[in-house]
């Protein structure tokens, strides 16, 4: 079904994605899109006892929704996911494309960290590495963005996401990132940067942030290792830089990213985190290129596609008396792709956590030091 488009003579309500009568146009089309991950996974712990990660299965993802033209310059794109019993939302925006770039409203992703703008569909690994703890994933906001032959750069000013709404005054930040590849074609190097602002505090409205993640895995019950606990601040300023690189069968990333937080009381305090990775697809097939992330792998022959992996993380979430931990991850993985919409991944994560006051939710001591080997497993599906 995957790039399908029907005619409609529909409008859709954005909010609630229901279709009622409009007049006929022939401009209004509707291409269906969604993706199911089924993960299960295994764990060996160190120090924690078996109960603190259990066995088990996630629907991780579970998404539907559409895009399309609305006539003219003028297209959405709707998406919810209903994964863990109910409902949440993902894209919710429309878009422009003016003769300069193309202008979005609605809720997208705050243009930051290649690996969080790569879609889940296309990712190497089954969980985004733990560097993209300091990033804000999906926010209600308006943005442009604009591409060259050699560059591509995004701008976005945004508030809460459609979940969070704050009591008082809502955050307001802004963001920009610019990419640039100095050789693309045959082969692509990637450079990239990133950079944002939020106002989290207001005379009428107390502000705090916290960072915290699970190792890579989400079938955990629900524990991370690492967890700075909730911060007072004022306002947070986050900055990221990218490396990419891409020829033939292999490719290879890594990225840097920083949060400062400047805070009501106390010492301001500073967070980073970082990740290198490289895939190479044993069958020969070359991986596609965006400025936001490397595309899928397209099986050339019917028996499909295979890719090993490697990746090494790094996130450090003490500072200044936050003994949020430190912890690395190191992961390999295999992916095995059926056709395009069809992928099934395995990852085995080594993990490394060291002095962290993170809670374990089921015997409420701290984690401290700990060393889990987890094992996961995936079936993704997409259209």
């Amino acid at each position: 079904m995957k790039g399908i488009k029907y005619t409609v003579n529909t409008a859709f309500i954005l909010g609630l994605g229901v279709a009622v009568s409009a007049p006929a146009s022939a401009d209004l089309t509707f291409d269906p899109r969604g993706r199911l991950h089924l993960d299960a996974a295994m764990h060996n712990t160190d120090n924690l006892g078996e109960e603190a990660f259990q066995d088990g299965f996630l629907v991780r993802r579970a998404r539907l929704g559409g895009s399309g033209d609305l006539g003219g310059r003028w297209g959405y794109q709707i998406e919810f996911d209903f994964a863990g019993g109910s409902i949440s939302y993902n894209d919710l925006k429309i878009s422009y494309d003016t003769d300069a770039g193309t202008l979005q409203m609605g809720q997208f992703k705050v243009p930051q960290g290649m690996e969080t703008l790569t879609s889940s569909n296309r990712m190497t690994f089954i969980e985004r590495a733990s560097s993209q703890v300091f990033t804000d994933s999906r926010r209600i906001g308006v943005g442009f963005d604009q591409s060259g032959d050699n560059y591509h750069y995004s701008v976005m000013g945004y508030s809460h996401s459609i979940e969070g709404d704050p009591d008082g005054d809502a955050p307001l930040g802004a963001a920009g990132r610019v990419t640039f590849n100095p050789v693309r074609g045959d082969q692509v190097v990637h450079l990239g940067g990133s950079l944002s602002h939020e106002r989290i505090a207001s005379n009428a409205r107390e502000g705090s942030v916290r960072f915290r993640d699970r190792p890579e895995s989400r079938p955990t019950e629900g524990n991370r290792l690492i967890d700075t606990g909730s911060i007072d601040a004022r306002s947070t300023t986050k900055a990221g830089l990218e490396l990419g690189f891409l020829t033939g069968p292999f490719h290879a990333s890594a990225e840097y990213m920083r949060a400062e937080v400047d805070r009501d009381s106390g010492s301001d305090v500073s967070f980073d985190g970082w990740h290198v990775q490289a895939g190479w697809v044993l069958t020969g097939e070359t991986r596609g290129y965006r400025p936001t992330g490397f595309r899928t792998v397209e099986p050339e022959r019917s028996s499909g596609a295979w890719e090993i992996a490697a990746r090494y993380s790094s996130v450090d979430l003490g500072d200044s008396g936050i003994l949020g931990g430190e912890q690395k991850n190191f992961t390999l993985g295999v992916n095995y792709y059926v056709n395009p919409n069809l992928r099934f991944m395995a990852n085995y994560v080594m993990v490394d956590v060291d002095d962290s006051d993170a809670v374990d939710a089921l015997s409420e001591g701290a984690f401290r030091d700990d060393s889990p080997d987890i094992f996961l497993a995936r079936m993704q599906y997409s259209f």
